[in-house]
């Protein structure tokens, strides 16, 4: 048990303080911290431990005099249990879970009156701490801002200078975060030189206040192996200021080995205490597998069971090692292992990388000396009706489907140091179970009446059903030509509450005026309307992606009943239809429909497995007495974190940002999709590219994307050529120029967001190749009919010449790959290639501009805006090309010169190194409120743009203080007076900004503008 802090309130609470200030004096301790308005102190060494509260505090926290203590949570999920459970115990409400800001800004806390009258609290408050958990993530989560905001719905951009060396390695990595992301309690890395970041603890004054200007000096790190904690690398005393992207130096890591690491940093202010956390490796070779795929040619074998005997109880560990496709499932003992994932193992290419999960099993098997395992496989992608291959078709990439099969290794290590391996071969019995059918796209078909409970356990005996043993099947990885069985580093697709990790700081729940379901409500919906007309028909209130469950079924043996899922639902009368029924149109050539027989026991449950639907509608049919009560349904996607959080004073922007925020979700199936309802849901390059950046500015979805870029990279054919889409079942190989483009686009963003290098190292030749490709292409034909296949795709009108964006995208993978090379010093490249750009340009600019209307092609939009996004492709002899480009676009209007429609923003983004922190208002025409906070061991520039139309930055105060006052002279710019954390001034007279640079801690600006 840890407690967070301990206190009691007082009825005359000045003198109570007086007396413990005194009297705790001589022991060290001293008050650390006093609340506004008198309502607590807290008194400590370095953190408030003991609190003493008033009495007269209105809130309702502080209203009962008796013994308080504050018990530590670990995450804010810990918080809300607690709270429920005390409850459900007896405990009164004293407070719900919530952010009790007159605390601290991350004070998030529950308090209840217990039985006997005292007042108790969990509590989560990570900041005050610097905490290190280690996640399955290939690197760290670094996010580096060109700008907070591309849009510019920020009066100001931050511009983030780190003050780190990266080495230059190409390696995955392991990410080691504080404790309120606490996602991942399991980590398995794949590789012997995994990397190591961890964050700095944020330090407050008396007053509550963060210290400002905290750097890194120095750090070290000790591995070690956990069965006998022999060092396997000690760094030493290293003086530096990385605390991101160390990467580990000792002696080879082994297969299947769990290992311990300990760090301790130094800054400008102290030395942190030692930070443990454990990691486990995966199995580095194929040699290192034993196990054998099996499944049935004959029969829908989707149940597959063993008995485990065990040599022993004392076991020192138990690791399983799986891979099933399409999907599968784990049971062990008639209990599904890890309850909330779904669709595992993620889609992939299978013949090049099938993809393997790995689970930690010690504690089931310290129980008994003998346990039940059971399989479920589903045909998920492994199916034909799934495989669709477009016009494009490549002979090297046959239809990759078949007969559901898994591959599974259990290694048991015992406390004498023996071993046991239990792996799948012919000696496993299997049977069609009740799971019928099922298909990603059409659904899945559920025969209660076929149920065999505990099937999966060890003194199972079904006496109804044939089990026969299962065939040894051909591994799906054709490794002959490279194909590899690879451990999924990304999160798994889940559902429920661990689905979704919330890391921001922001309150619970929708913005006022924002309609649809909440992100933070566990990732459960219920109906929220109810249609009886021919059928019942329920609204979500949301559309997502995921299924229903039906719980509470009575109904006679052999009832069928089926679900219908929608996005959207006819009105009565519209056209022609005089009910209001389900619209189907739009799911092109696929059913979406799930169905259950039910075996009429009474009180069933029917959930549909290894299928997913976008909706927002469902139409129950077959059962009359269904009521919303007996209605959950869920919202699948890959695991995440919402690192993001955005907020203002319009309502418009708060509804695209949710409505950003569940579209992205419902995208991301293990791959980023195009959409997950229709017959499609595929690895489309293009969406992928195009999102990326939005995605990883609101989730933590670095590994995510490491995986398909992985599949791109996988793709690729030795002329350097990618496909539309990966897996490549549909679309043409080579990609269209802006599809394929997303092989440059996503590597760069994931460097920008990570500042890893080795992300750049690792794919830096097959960009290349790529790029010499599209030369190849454009050597045949030049820019004036540079080949495309989608082009400007889904436009309003067909006006737009698709050779341009093709020749668009081509220059802008060259000018990104010389910032890659620039990035590793290639120089070679960067002359190489610098020069190819310079003769693109020129061509672009000849091929595509009209000099008759001063514009590019006819003068649409796109085109113009194109050729304005590459730079020196317009001559700066044509100053009127943008007047003309632009004049008839409408765009949102900044906030610089519209208060009265944007006059309040709220921002954050969570890096490894911290949150980040924007807020602003607008005090009147001429002034705005800024408050920002940037983590520990990074600097900021804050960017002021002018709030006046060609207007000048007159007045800059600091935390009450005036820093810079324009002078007579009109060109003063110099710092009035030293603020702590404020280092420089700069202005920008060409575009009327104002940049001030700031060290870690948090700032209150006022600009002031004429």
């Amino acid at each position: 048990m840890s407690i967070n802090h301990f206190g009691f309130n007082s009825n005359d609470y000045h003198k109570t303080v007086s007396f413990y200030e005194a009297v705790l004096a001589t022991l060290g301790n001293k008050k650390i911290i006093t609340i506004e308005g008198d309502k607590a102190v807290g008194f400590g060494q370095r953190f408030p431990t003991f609190w003493i509260g008033n009495r007269g505090d209105s809130s309702e926290e502080k209203c009962h005099v008796g013994i308080h203590i504050g018990f530590a949570a670990k995450t804010r999920r810990q918080v809300d249990d607690f709270y429920q459970t005390a409850l459900k115990h007896g405990a009164k409400d004293n407070g719900p879970p919530g952010f009790r800001p007159l605390y601290h800004r991350f004070y998030y806390a529950a308090f209840v009156i217990d039985p006997h009258g005292n007042n108790i609290e969990a509590v989560n408050h990570f900041d005050w701490r610097a905490y290190i958990i280690l996640s399955v993530e290939s690197l760290p989560r670094y996010i580096s801002f060109i700008s907070l905001f591309h849009n510019r719905m920020l009066v100001y951009s931050l511009h983030f200078i780190f003050l780190l060396v990266v080495e230059s390695i190409t390696s995955q990595h392991v990410r080691i975060q504080h404790m309120d992301v606490d996602t991942h309690h399991d980590v398995v890395v794949d590789t012997q030189t995994p990397h190591f970041s961890w964050q700095l603890a944020q330090e407050y004054d008396s007053n509550g206040y963060l210290i400002k200007d905290i750097k890194q000096i120095a750090y070290r790190i000790v591995v070690t192996k956990a069965i006998d904690n022999e060092i396997v690398w000690n760094s030493g005393y290293v003086s530096s200021s990385s605390s991101t992207h160390i990467f580990y130096k000792g002696v080879p890591l082994i297969s299947d080995t769990r290992y311990a690491v300990t760090i301790k940093y130094y800054t400008t202010q102290h030395q942190s205490q030692w930070y443990t956390a454990h990691f486990r490796t995966a199995l580095f070779s194929l040699t290192d597998w034993a196990g054998q795929w099996i499944g049935s040619n004959n029969i829908n074998m989707n149940q597959l069971r063993t008995v485990v005997t065990m040599k022993s109880t004392r076991i020192q560990s138990a690791t399983v090692f799986i891979s099933g496709i399409g999907y599968y499932q784990l049971y062990i003992e008639g209990q599904q292992i890890d309850k909330t994932r779904r669709l595992d193992v993620g889609w992939t290419t299978y013949q090049q990388r099938t993809l393997y999960s790995s689970y930690d099993l010690t504690q089931i098997f310290n129980t008994t000396n003998q346990l039940g395992i059971g399989i479920m496989l589903g045909e998920g992608w492994y199916n034909r009706q799934q495989w669709i291959i477009g016009p494009g078709a490549r002979p090297d990439l046959s239809e990759q489907y078949g007969s559901p099969r898994v591959l599974m290794q259990l290694n048991i290590v015992y406390i004498d140091g023996t071993n046991q391996s239990i792996v799948t071969d012919s000696s496993w019995l299997g049977r069609e179970g009740e799971h019928r059918y099922d298909s990603v796209y059409m659904g899945t078909t559920m025969d209660l009446r076929a149920v065999r409970s505990c099937w999966s356990c060890a003194k199972f005996i079904d006496p109804y059903s044939l089990w026969i043993n299962a065939s040894v099947l051909p591994s799906p990885v054709n490794f002959t030509a490279g194909g590899q069985l690879s451990l999924q580093t990304m999160d798994p697709i889940r559902i429920g509450p661990d689905a979704l990790h919330i890391a921001t700081s922001g309150n619970k729940g929708n913005v006022n005026g924002v309609q649809g379901g909440s992100l933070t409500d566990g990732g459960v919906l219920k109906p929220i309307s109810q249609d009886s007309v021919n059928g019942q028909v329920f609204d979500l209130g949301q559309n997502f992606a995921g299924w229903c469950k039906l719980s509470s079924l009575n109904a006679p043996k052999s009832t069928i009943i089926q679900l219908r899922y929608a996005e959207l639902r006819y009105s009565r009368g519209q056209n022609g239809i005089d009910f209001a029924g389900l619209y189907y149109e739009n799911l092109a050539n696929i059913a979406v429909m799930d169905t259950v027989i039910l075996n009429g026991t009474g009180n069933e449950t029917f959930e549909p497995l290894f299928t997913y639907h976008g909706f927002r509608y469902l139409l129950v049919n077959g059962y009359d007495n269904i009521n919303k009560d007996n209605i959950e349904c869920y919202n699948a996607h890959s695991e995440t974190t919402l690192i993001g959080n955005f907020s203002s004073s319009s309502d418009v922007l708060n509804q695209i940002q949710h409505n950003i925020l569940w579209s992205q979700l419902s995208n991301s199936m293990s791959i980023p999709t195009d959409c997950p309802q229709r017959n499609e849901r595929r690895g489309w390059l293009g969406d992928a590219g195009l999102s990326i950046d939005e995605t990883l500015f609101n989730f933590d979805y670095v590994n995510f994307y490491l995986n398909f870029l992985t599949m791109i990279s996988d793709n690729q054919l030795p002329d350097g050529s990618v496909s539309d889409t990966v897996p490549f079942t549909v679309g043409f190989s080579p990609a269209d120029p802006n599809w394929g483009t997303a092989y440059v686009t996503i590597t760069w963003y994931l460097y920008e967001h990570t500042g890893d290098i080795s992300i750049i190292e690792k794919y830096y030749n097959g960009i290349q190749a790529w790029i010499d490709c599209l030369s190849n292409q454009h050597q045949k034909t030049g820019l004036a009919k540079m080949y495309f296949y989608w082009g400007d795709w889904a436009t309003v009108d067909k006006t737009a010449n698709t050779s341009l964006t093709s020749s668009y995208a081509y220059l802008r993978d060259v000018h990104t790959f010389i910032n890659m090379s620039r990035i590793l010093n290639h120089t070679e490249n960067v002359q190489k290639y610098t020069q190819l750009y310079q003769e693109l340009a020129n061509e672009f600019h000849n091929v595509f501009y009209n000099t008759h209307l001063n514009v590019y092609v006819d003068g649409s939009q796109a085109m113009n805006i194109l050729a304005l996004a590459l730079p020196d492709v317009v001559p700066v002899s044509l100053p009127g090309i943008e007047l003309n480009g632009l004049q008839t676009i409408t765009i949102y209007p900044r906030m610089s010169y519209d208060a009265d429609l944007l006059n309040y923003v709220k921002a954050e983004v969570v890096t490894i190194k911290g949150s980040i922190r924007v807020e602003w208002s607008r005090t009147s025409v001429n002034a705005v409120n800024l408050s920002i906070v940037i983590p520990n061991n990074m600097d900021a520039i804050v960017t002021f743009d002018s709030l006046i139309k060609n207007g000048q930055c007159v007045k800059l105060m600091c935390d009450d203080e005036i820093i810079w006052m324009r002078g007579e002279m009109n060109d003063e710019m110099k710092l009035s007076r030293d603020i702590n954390g404020v280092n420089d001034l700069s202005e920008n007279k060409l575009r009327n900004t104002m940049s001030v640079r700031v060290a870690s801690g948090e700032y209150t600006f006022v600009a002031y503008w004429k």
